[in-house]
């Protein structure tokens, strides 16, 4: 089997780098994505626990 030569091995260097850079990029659209929806939870969560202290003050204000 014969040696490839070194155009052939940088092509496949540069193949390698487009898809490492490609990930890249696709990485760090999902790690904001992720942080985008962990911001949405600590709304809804937000809302949460606005909504349980409400029905705490409406069984208290119930209960008197």
């Amino acid at each position: 089997m014969e040696r490839p030569s070194v155009d052939h091995l940088q092509g496949i260097i540069n193949k390698l780098r487009h898809k490492i850079g490609v990930l890249v990029v696709e990485n760090a659209a999902l790690l904001q994505s992720v942080d985008e929806l962990d911001i949405e939870v600590q709304k809804k969560d937000a809302i949460i626990v606005d909504l349980e202290s409400k029905i705490k003050e409406q069984k208290a204000v119930v209960s008197k």
